[in-house]
C-alpha cells in the first residue's frame, strides 16, 4: 500500500464543507497569525513585568524566580480553571 496515495485519497474524497474547522486552509492561517502576535507579545509582556516588580537587568537569579513564578501560576491558572468556577 502506498502511503502517500492513501492520504492524498482521504485529503480529496473531502469537500470544502466536509472539512474540519481545524482544517480549513483560513482558519488555519488565522490561528498561526493570532499564535505570532501571543508569540511576539511574551517578550514585552516579560519587560514590563521586570519594569513592575523593580528586576534589575543584571540580577539574573530574581529574573529567573520571577520566571519561575509566571510559569507556576499559569500551569494552576490552566490545570485548575474548572474547579476555581471559570
Amino acid at each position: 500500500m502506498n502511503f502517500k496515495k492513501g492520504i492524498d485519497e482521504t485529503y480529496n474524497m473531502k469537500t470544502n464543507d466536509q472539512l474540519t474547522i481545524f482544517t480549513r486552509p483560513f482558519i488555519m492561517a488565522l490561528l498561526a497569525t493570532i499564535c505570532c502576535f501571543l508569540w511576539g507579545s511574551a517578550f514585552p509582556a516579560i519587560k514590563l513585568g521586570y519594569r513592575w516588580f523593580d528586576i534589575m537587568t543584571e540580577a539574573t537569579s530574581t529574573q529567573i524566580l520571577f520566571a519561575g513564578y509566571l510559569y507556576i501560576g499559569r500551569n494552576i491558572n490552566c490545570r485548575y480553571r474548572k474547579y476555581l468556577g471559570e
